[in-house]
């Protein structure tokens, strides 16, 4: 229900005019960030953006939606710019244009875009994770260590800037402190995105047995299931046990009898134990599903020169662009 700012009359939310004095009912703005919907609001509740009229917000979801299509294209820049001159205060517009200067390596640029988002919307952490990441690619970890602690006095609770100081110590490669800090923002709030950033922090840390227990805790999550057997099979390449990743593969394609890339971890598996009849299997099984496949025909190049069969490189060689490989270093 909402007021006619004229005569104070009560009205239901889809009226277009008052019932009791036939005043056109002010509509309602739309959040272009999120659809947040308010009649009353001048931002959105959820994200911080500015409330647009339907029309313009429509209109700039389509400018957002089409710079966002191009990714990391320059012609996306202009998008942005176009989208920002329509609504100067669009915070994550300003964010996606800093994440494309960060791409093209344009880094004060980068940091000039978000710090614009971050004066709009200072408590967005994905904005903060994005400034810090600017700074790490500059490697200036100094930078980003004083910015996230100065964050961090603001808000010493917050889950994801405890991990974002995770992530730059693990950047700086003090994966001992990262770890305090993951577990920190895990005390808080048990998530995936922060087991994952410790689970690499400890097999970078050598840390293997606990790693393994990280991903034990990643096995039913829908959104990390192919990279819970990924991980598990690099810490076990890494603690050179072969039979326990032999097993897990076995597990994983046994679940996913259509995903033939696996079979490709399979092949690599067998490589490092030097079984090379049993690798050439595993890519001969990728090739007979899809006969074009690049990493297969150069995995399995690679074991045929192990195994001496020269003459068998012949017929791959003619199937791999020849800009795209050099047999020495398959």
């Amino acid at each position: 229900m909402r007021k006619c700012p004229k005569c104070g009359n009560e009205n239901h939310d889809n009226d277009k005019f008052c019932g009791n004095c036939g005043f056109k009912l002010p509509e309602a703005k739309i959040c272009p960030e999120c659809g947040f919907t308010s009649f009353k609001d001048k931002f959105c509740v959820f994200c911080g953006e500015q409330l647009l009229p339907k029309y313009l917000c429509k209109k700039i979801k389509c400018m957002m939606q089409e710079a966002n299509d191009l990714g990391f294209e320059q012609d996306a820049i202009k998008l942005y710019d176009d989208v920002l001159d329509t609504v100067p205060y669009y915070s994550h517009a300003l964010a996606n244009k800093s994440r494309l200067l960060l791409f093209l390596k344009k880094y004060d640029d980068a940091l000039k875009c978000i710090d614009k988002a971050l004066d709009i919307n200072p408590y967005n952490t994905s904005f903060i994770d994005n400034k810090t990441t600017i700074f790490l690619v500059m490697e200036k970890y100094d930078d980003a260590m004083e910015y996230i602690d100065i964050c961090l006095d603001s808000n010493p609770l917050d889950d994801s800037l405890l991990k974002i100081k995770g992530d730059i110590l693990s950047s700086m490669e003090k994966y001992g402190e990262a770890i305090k800090f993951y577990d920190k923002s895990l005390d808080i709030n048990s998530n995936s995105c922060t087991i994952r950033a410790k689970m690499n922090a400890l097999i970078d840390f050598k840390q293997y047995d606990e790693a393994l227990e990280c991903c034990e805790y990643l096995k039913n999550d829908d959104s990390f299931s192919s990279g819970y057997y990924s991980q598990k099979l690099k810490i076990y390449k890494i603690m050179k046990e072969y039979e326990k990743a032999l097993d897990l593969c076995t597990e994983w394609y046994e679940s996913n009898p259509n995903c033939y890339f696996i079979l490709l971890y399979k092949g690599d598996i067998y490589f490092e134990m030097e079984k090379y009849p049993s690798a050439l299997r595993c890519y001969d099984k990728v090739l007979n599903h899809s006969p074009n496949d690049e990493t297969a025909l150069k995995r399995k190049a690679n074991v045929l020169i192990k195994m001496g069969n020269v003459d068998a490189i012949k017929d791959i060689l003619s199937k791999i662009d020849p800009n795209d490989i050099r047999i020495g270093n398959l």
